[in-house]
């Protein structure tokens, strides 16, 4: 009579050291193996565990468990019906299981491991930038768990609250954190859209991912100024300081969103939708180029027939390579001027502080710095008038350059 039992099978492990769960068909004194597609360390298994043999402590145990048991019935049954059918009587237990593949008697789970949805999904992303960020999760998470491979199900509350600890006991902050775990989160968001595992398995329902306000910095007035007027003596630190005033002339444009911006009208109107948001919403912003901006363009701008503004997109083979690039004179930079910490973000930070520093309005600051109206009446009724940020941007620059 033809019986059935569930193995681990150590006799080889996988690279990351664990064994292949398999579902062994014993027959007229043969044996036959069938894989389910489960690894697991030899620590999770329970001797003689029979439909349910995974420990329980180990992450993901009831639902690996489920699986196990639930192909261990549907494979003894029909084994038994071909016990009945007299198949069995003088076969291999190598004939059984090809009858019960052929027949595709039972479909075998394939696992999709989260850490590869999740370099998938890195893959996707259109910042070469956002996809490294997921991938770097992805290493974390391998470190944490001592694995390769990573089930959506080993992800529980309990695992996120335990990465947690470990992160922040490896002396990652608290906003490094929170960049991990809304990777994590956009994963699972992305598979339970895609119908690759059910909304069951979110484990953030209970998790409140924590963040904490950055201090922001920015320069003074006389500091801005003092950056517009240093001689610096080579052409890459004048470059480095051109597209950071270029920026803070701008209303502080995000630096990603300056280096892809595109030739303004006939009317001197820039007009863009920020890089980050472009999958999300169509929110064109809109800014008159003002005579000192225009000044810096004419020293990089692009060939005739480019649709850029400036000619770093052609010559630099993508945004992060000029970005290292520029930050790296932005530091040296820093040190010339004594401006300790500035950076590229630093011009941004800075317009809007000074802009309301001399009384302009919050809601002309923040359509400035390109945020989206939340508001009802402002996504859908309001046209709003961008003459209120080209008069705010001239008010900052006569105020930074002249008022002294």
């Amino acid at each position: 009579m033809a019986s059935l039992n569930v193995k681990l099978d150590t006799r080889r492990a996988n690279t990351n050291g664990d064994y292949p769960v398999k579902l062994v068909i014993s027959n007229n004194q043969t044996d036959a193996y069938i894989s389910l597609n489960i690894d697991l360390p030899e620590r999770a298994w329970i001797k003689n565990g029979i439909e349910r043999p995974v420990k329980t402590s180990h992450p993901g145990a009831r639902i690996i468990n489920d699986k196990i048991q639930s192909l261990f019935i549907e494979f003894r049954k029909k084994i038994s019906d071909l016990e009945l059918s007299g198949f069995c009587r003088t076969s291999k237990a190598s004939d059984i299981k090809k009858r019960l593949l052929e027949e595709k008697a039972v479909i075998l789970p394939v696992d999709v491991f989260f850490s590869d949805y999740a370099l998938k999904y890195a893959d996707s992303c259109r910042s070469s930038r956002t996809g490294r960020n997921y991938i770097y999760t992805v290493s974390k998470l391998k470190e944490y768990a001592c694995k390769e491979n990573i089930c959506f199900e080993d992800i529980t509350l309990q695992f996120l609250r335990d990465f947690d600890n470990y992160l922040s006991k490896l002396g990652s902050g608290v906003n490094t954190r929170s960049i991990h775990f809304r990777n994590i989160r956009a994963v699972f968001n992305r598979a339970i859209d895609d119908d690759v595992i059910k909304h069951e398995l979110y484990p953030f329902r209970k998790f409140k991912i924590k963040s904490e306000e950055k201090d922001k910095v920015n320069l003074t007035p006389e500091q801005v100024k003092q950056l517009y007027e240093y001689e610096f003596e080579t052409p890459s630190l004048r470059m480095a300081r051109d597209f950071w005033m270029l920026s803070f002339f701008l209303c502080g444009v995000n630096p990603i969103d300056l280096y892809h911006l595109k030739k303004p009208d006939a009317n001197g109107v820039v007009s863009f939708v920020r890089r980050k948001e472009e999958n999300t919403n169509h929110y064109v912003i809109k800014f008159l180029v003002q005579p000192e901006a225009a000044n810096i363009i004419n020293v990089y701008k692009a060939e005739d027939d480019s649709p850029f503004l400036l000619k770093f997109e052609s010559k630099y083979v993508s945004y992060d390579i000029f970005k290292s690039f520029l930050s790296k004179k932005i530091r040296e930079i820093a040190k010339i001027t004594g401006l300790s910490g500035l950076t590229l973000y630093w011009a941004r930070y800075s317009w809007a502080t000074i802009a309301d520093s001399i009384g302009i309005q919050e809601k002309t600051i923040s359509k400035g710095l390109g945020h989206t109206d939340k508001s009802l009446a402002g996504r859908k009724y309001i046209a709003f008038d961008w003459s209120k940020v080209d008069r705010a941007n001239r008010q900052v620059i006569d105020f930074v350059l002249y008022s002294g």
